[in-house]
C-alpha cells in the first residue's frame, strides 16, 4: 500500500478489502480534481500488485481522449505476445484496431475488437488474476471504452476493474466502464475533503516556512480539504514570503485553477514553452517537444519546478490539473501557432491531422485533405467515432469555392455517422449536404440517407411524395418508398404492403433490376405475416433476382425474408442457418447494424427453440451494438428479447429494468408499450397472478395476423380464464381457433386447443377440457417449442389429476417439471412440483425427475451393462448414451455408476 496516502485510512481499508472479493469486480474511486483519487489509485495498485495480479493500467490525458484505441493500447501492451493464441478474425481485428497491423481488407467492425478484448483479458488471466486499471477514467476514448466494456461484461475470469473518475457537474453520461460490471460486484469510494490533523502534517511535512496552527486552519478552509488546493496555497506563500497577521486574508487566489495558472504563468519561458507543447500532444515525449523547438535546458527547468517528469522519453504531468492549467493559459493565437509547429514535426497519422485542424482556423484545402485521409484511415481501423469527427473537421476547413467537394464530404461525415449508429449527427450532415444542391449523385444518397435515419415512417413518406412529383428519378421514388415499407412494417403492416408496391411500380418502371429483391422481400415478408397474397413466390421471385445482381443489403435480401417465414412457421433449423450465414456475412463486412437486428432474430430463434441462455446472450449482444445509436426501434426490441426469457424465468427486477429503459428510449409508443405489456404480462402469468396478467397485454398495434408473430393472443387468453373473465377469453378463443384452422399452423392450433382445454375446465366440462388437451399435446408433435409443450403438460396434469388418473397426471407433470427446470422457468417449475404435490400416493423423489428416455438409460447401466451395450439395446448412438446419463447424475445427485446402482436399489425398497 501506498505509505504516503495521509488521512485515509478509512478509504485504504475498503481498497484492501475489495481485493478480498471475488472476481470479476470493479472499484471505482470518484471525487474532484486535486482531491486525492490518484493517490488511492495508486495504492490500489500496489495492492494488486502484492496479491500477485497481473498489472494491465493506463492513464489517459484530456487529449488521448481523441485517439482512437489509446488507452486500450495502452491496457494490452503487457499481453500483446498472447495475440497469437487468439482466432484469427479476433487477432486481425485487435492488431488493425491497435496498429499492430495494416488494413488488409474490410474493416474490423467494433464487436470483433470487443470480442478480442475479452478473448485477450481471458487468456492472461489464465497465468493469476488480473487487474485493469485506468486513472482519470473520464479521459478514456470512446474506441477504447467501447472495447473494455464489451470484454468486462461477458467474462467470467478472476479479472478486477480499478478506475479513478474525476466528477464535474456536467460529467459525461457516456457509458462508464463499471457499468459493464454486475452492480453486486461494485464499490465505490467517494474521495472527501481532509481533515484538519490530516492535512496539517501533509503541510508540515512539505514547508519551507513555519506554520502556525491558525495559519493551517485558514489553509485547510480556503482548500475545502483539497490537498492538491491545499499544496498549492502554500507554494504561493513560499514564494511571496509574506507575513499575514490574524485576520488578514491569504494573498492567493481564491480557485484552485487560478493557483495552478499563477504557478504556470511564473515558470521561465523556456521551460513554460516546454509545457505548453507537452500540454497539447496526446502522447507527448522528449524527442517530439525538442523537435518541436524545446531545449534540454527548458525540460530541465520545467522538471525542477515539479511540473513534469520523465518516465523514459514519455513527458508525463505531476498532475492532471497542471496539464488543464497550462492549455487554459494559452491564448487562442498562441495556442495555433504551437498545434502548427507540432504539426510540422509529427509523422502523417492521426494526431499529425489533429494538430493541423487545431492550428487552423481558416479554410485551408491541404488541411481538409489530410483530415479526410486520417478519417479514412481510421475508419479502416474500425474507429467510426473517431473517423466522423475527423470528417467534420474536413467539411469545416473545406474552401466554400470547391462547390462540388463540399457536399461530398458532408455526405461522407454523414455516411460515418451513420456507421457509428449516431442518427441525429448523420441526419444533419445529409441535411447539410443537400442545402448546397449537390449534384446528382450526392443528393440520392444524402436523401436516402435522411430517409434511413428518420424514426417516424411517416416523414419518410411526405419526403417520398415530394420526390414523386412531376418528372424525377423513379429509381430513386423506389428506394424512397422501400425506406417506407420498412419503416411501417412493426406499425402499420397494412400501410407498409402498400409502401412496398409502391415502391415495385417505380422500380419496375426505372427498369433497374438491382432494385427488385430488398422490395420483393419487404413485400413477401408482409405477405407472409399478414397472411395473403403469395408470399412464398413473391420470395422466391427474389431470390431469383438476387441470384443475376448479386447479394443486396442483408436485412431486406430474400434469403433473410426466407428466415424470418421460416421462423413464423416454427420451422426453426432453417430460420437458424439462415440467420447464422447472415450474421457471418454482416460481421465479415462490419456492418453492425445488421449484426444488430440478426442477432435479436437469432434470440428469439433459440427462446423458442429453448435455449434460454443462448437467446439471452444474443439479445443482450444485439442491444450493446445498438446501445446509443438513435434506432430506438430496434434497440428497444433487443431489450425485450431479453425481457421475455426473464418475464418466463420471474426475474421481475431485470424485466421492469428492461422495461423502464426501453420506455426512457422511446417513450410511450403503441409498439414499445405492447412489448413491455407482453413482458410484463408474461411474468404475472407464470405468477398466477391473473388478473394483472390480463390487464398488461395489450392488442396488437402491427395488423399482423400471422400467428407465428401474436405472441400475445394466447397468452392473453389463458390469463381471462384464470382470472373468471370467461367471456372475453371465448371471443378471443373463436378468432385464434378459426386462424389455426383456417392457416394449418400447429402452434396456432396447439394453444388454442390448451385455451379451449382451460377454458373448458373453468366452466366445470372436464371431458371436454381432456379432449382438447389431448388435441393439444398431439398438435406440439408438429413443432418445436418445449416452453410452449411443457405449458400444455401443466394444464393436462392438472386434468388427470382431477379426472382421478394419479398415475398419467404424475408422468405428464414430472415430464414439464423436467422442461421447466432445464429452461430455469422458475415460477412454472414451481407450478408443476404444487401440481405433482396434490396427486396422493408414494412421495415424490428424484429418480420422478427423470424422463422415460433418461429411465431407461439409468436403468440398464444400474444393471452394470456398459455404454456399448446400453447403446445396442436402445438402438441409440454412444454418445446420446453419454450425453443422457451426465443429466441423470446430475438429477439424482450422483457422481458414479456404483452411486447409480445403489439409489436404484433403494428406489425399489421404497
Amino acid at each position: 500500500m501506498q505509505p504516503d496516502v495521509v488521512g485515509r485510512e478509512r478509504e485504504l481499508a475498503l481498497v484492501d478489502a475489495f481485493f478480498e472479493k471475488g472476481l470479476p469486480a470493479a472499484l471505482v474511486v470518484e471525487g474532484e480534481a486535486g482531491i486525492g483519487k490518484t493517490a488511492l489509485w495508486r495504492a490500489g495498485v500496489d495492492a494488486a500488485s502484492e496479491r500477485g495480479f497481473r498489472l494491465l493500467r493506463c492513464a489517459p490525458t484530456g487529449e488521448e481522449a481523441q485517439l482512437a484505441f489509446a488507452g486500450l493500447s495502452d491496457v494490452l501492451a503487457p499481453v500483446q505476445d498472447l495475440f497469437t493464441a487468439l482466432p484469427e478474425p479476433q487477432r486481425r481485428a485487435l492488431e488493425i484496431a491497435l496498429l499492430l497491423r495494416e488494413s488488409d481488407g474490410p474493416p474490423p467492425e467494433e464487436r470483433a475488437i470487443g470480442a478480442a478484448t475479452a478473448a485477450a483479458l481471458r487468456t492472461a488471466a489464465r497465468e493469476g488474476p488480473i487487474l485493469v486499471a485506468c486513472d482519470d477514467v473520464q479521459w478514456l476514448d470512446a474506441a477504447s471504452r467501447a472495447a473494455l466494456r464489451f470484454a468486462l461484461r461477458r467474462l467470467d475470469a478472476p479479472v478486477a476493474l480499478l478506475a479513478a473518475r474525476r466528477t464535474t457537474r456536467d460529467s459525461s453520461r457516456s457509458p462508464t466502464l463499471e457499468s459493464a460490471i454486475d452492480e453486486a460486484s461494485l464499490v465505490r469510494i467517494e474521495v472527501g475533503p481532509l481533515t484538519l490533523g490530516a492535512l496539517s502534517r501533509i503541510l508540515r511535512s512539505r514547508s519551507s516556512i513555519p506554520l502556525s496552527r491558525p495559519l493551517l486552519s485558514r489553509i485547510q478552509e480556503a482548500s475545502a480539504g483539497n490537498p492538491f488546493y491545499a499544496l498549492e496555497l502554500l507554494t504561493v506563500l513560499e514564494r511571496r514570503q509574506e507575513s499575514l497577521s490574524p485576520g488578514d486574508p491569504l494573498p492567493v487566489p481564491t480557485s484552485v485553477n487560478a493557483l495552478v495558472s499563477e504557478r504556470i504563468a511564473a515558470l521561465p519561458s523556456g521551460a513554460l514553452r516546454v509545457v505548453e507543447l507537452a500540454a497539447l500532444l496526446a502522447e507527448p515525449t522528449a524527442p517530439t517537444v525538442e523537435l518541436a523547438g524545446g531545449s534540454a535546458e527548458s525540460f530541465r527547468s520545467a522538471q525542477s519546478a515539479g511540473v513534469i517528469e520523465l518516465v523514459g522519453d514519455r513527458i508525463e504531468f505531476t498532475h492532471p490539473l497542471l496539464k488543464a492549467a497550462t492549455t487554459a493559459s494559452m491564448t487562442p493565437g498562441c495556442r495555433r501557432a504551437l498545434h502548427g509547429r507540432l504539426a510540422e514535426v509529427l509523422p502523417p497519422g492521426e494526431e499529425h491531422a489533429r494538430q493541423l485542424a487545431a492550428a487552423t482556423e481558416e479554410p485551408d484545402e491541404l488541411v481538409a485533405r489530410a483530415l479526410v485521409q486520417a478519417a479514412d484511415e481510421l475508419a479502416a481501423r474500425g474507429a467510426r467515432w473517431a473517423s466522423a469527427e475527423l470528417y467534420d473537421e474536413a467539411v469545416r476547413l473545406t474552401p466554400d469555392d470547391l462547390a462540388g467537394v463540399l457536399p461530398q464530404r458532408l455526405l461522407a461525415a454523414a455516411q460515418a455517422w451513420f456507421a457509428a449508429l449516431d442518427w441525429p449527427r448523420a441526419t444533419a450532415r445529409a441535411e447539410e449536404a443537400l442545402a448546397h444542391e449537390p449534384g446528382p449523385d450526392v443528393r440520392v444518397d444524402a436523401v436516402l440517407l435522411v430517409a434511413s435515419c428518420l424514426e417516424d415512417p411517416d416523414r419518410v413518406v411526405e419526403l417520398a411524395e415530394s420526390e414523386s412529383e412531376g418528372d424525377g428519378d423513379d429509381a430513386l421514388r423506389a428506394r424512397l418508398w422501400t425506406i417506407v415499407a420498412d419503416g411501417k412494417l412493426n406499425v402499420d403492416s397494412r400501410g407498409a404492403l402498400a409502401a412496398g408496391r409502391e415502391a415495385l411500380r417505380y422500380a419496375e418502371r426505372a427498369e433497374d433490376e438491382t432494385l427488385l429483391p430488398p422490395i420483393l422481400t419487404l413485400i413477401g415478408v408482409l405477405e407472409t405475416m399478414r397472411c395473403e397474397g403469395a408470399a412464398r413466390e413473391t420470395l422466391e421471385r427474389g431470390v431469383e433476382v438476387e441470384s443475376r445482381v448479386g447479394e443486396v443489403d442483408l436485412s431486406l435480401s430474400p434469403s433473410y425474408a426466407l428466415g424470418i417465414h421460416a421462423f413464423l412457421h416454427d420451422e426453426l433449423d432453417e430460420a437458424r442457418t439462415l440467420f447464422a450465414r447472415h450474421l457471418e456475412r454482416a460481421r465479415a463486412t462490419g456492418d453492425d447494424v445488421s449484426q444488430a437486428h440478426t442477432l435479436w432474430q437469432l434470440a428469439y430463434v433459440e427462446f423458442k427453440a429453448g435455449d434460454w441462455n443462448l437467446a439471452r446472450e444474443y439479445a443482450d449482444s444485439s442491444y450493446d451494438l445498438y446501445e446509443g445509436s438513435g434506432n430506438v426501434g430496434d434497440t428497444t426490441t433487443a431489450l425485450f428479447a431479453g425481457a421475455v426469457v426473464d418475464a418466463c424465468r420471474g426475474r421481475r427486477e431485470a424485466v421492469e429494468e428492461r422495461c423502464r429503459l426501453a420506455v426512457e428510449l422511446g417513450g410511450e409508443r403503441p409498439r414499445i408499450l405492447e412489448q413491455v405489456g407482453l413482458a410484463v404480462g408474461m411474468l404475472e402469468l407464470g405468477l398466477e397472478r391473473y388478473s394483472e396478467a390480463a390487464d398488461a397485454f395489450l392488442p396488437s398495434t402491427t395488423g399482423w395476423i400471422d400467428p407465428g408473430h401474436r405472441l400475445i393472443t394466447p397468452n392473453q387468453i389463458e390469463a381471462l380464464v384464470g382470472a373468471g373473465r370467461l367471456h372475453e377469453a371465448e371471443q378471443l378463443l373463436e378468432d385464434w381457433e378459426a386462424l389455426g384452422r383456417r392457416l394449418d399452423r400447429p402452434r396456432a392450433l396447439a394453444t388454442a386447443a390448451r385455451a379451449r382445454g382451460l377454458l373448458d375446465a373453468a366452466r366445470g366440462d372436464h371431458e371436454a377440457a381432456a379432449a382438447a388437451l389431448d388435441e393439444a399435446v398431439a398438435q406440439h408433435d408438429r413443432f418445436e417449442c418445449p416452453f410452449e409443450r411443457a405449458r400444455t403438460l401443466l394444464a393436462l396434469g392438472a386434468q388427470l389429476r382431477r379426472a382421478g388418473k394419479r398415475s398419467a397426471a404424475r408422468g405428464v407433470l414430472d415430464e414439464a417439471a423436467v422442461t421447466f427446470a432445464e429452461l430455469e422457468a422458475t415460477p412454472w417449475h414451481a407450478r408443476a412440483t404444487r401440481e405433482a404435490a396434490r396427486i396422493s400416493g408414494r412421495r415424490r423423489t428424484a429418480y420422478d425427475e427423470l424422463t422415460d428416455a433418461e429411465r431407461r438409460v439409468a436403468e440398464l447401466v444400474a444393471e452394470g451393462r456398459s455404454n456399448k451395450d446400453v447403446a445396442s439395446a436402445l438402438f441409440i448412438s454412444v454418445k446420446t448414451v453419454e450425453v443422457t446419463l451426465t443429466r441423470v447424475y446430475r438429477k439424482l445427485g450422483v457422481r458414479s455408476r456404483v452411486e447409480l446402482a445403489r439409489r436404484f436399489a433403494d428406489e425399489d425398497k421404497d
